[in-house]
């Protein structure tokens, strides 16, 4: 897998939903702000530049997901990896 540089910084809706609920899962966050998660799986697709971060062929809209260099379940520290922007 290819690790994807962030082009833009990271979306003020995901440091303001982590900002008041530091131990929240990206499953919290889509349900509780559902535009948010809209606008950050756009920024992640297009910092991606539309292609999979395994094979490089053309991520479609109904089959893509996203992978974590370090697992979002990973909750045997303090940091909390699902919603890290660098993760």
């Amino acid at each position: 897998m290819k690790r994807c540089l962030k082009a833009q910084p990271e979306p003020e809706a995901l440091a303001d939903y982590r900002g008041g609920a530091p131990n929240g899962s990206w499953e919290q966050f889509r349900q509780c702000d559902p535009e948010g998660y809209k606008a950050i799986r756009c920024a992640m697709r297009a910092d991606q530049g539309g292609l999979c971060a395994y094979c490089e062929m053309r991520v479609e809209p109904d089959n893509e997901q996203v992978a974590h260099f370090h697992p979002k379940s990973d909750t045997s520290g303090p940091h909390n990896w699902a919603l890290d922007w660098g993760n």
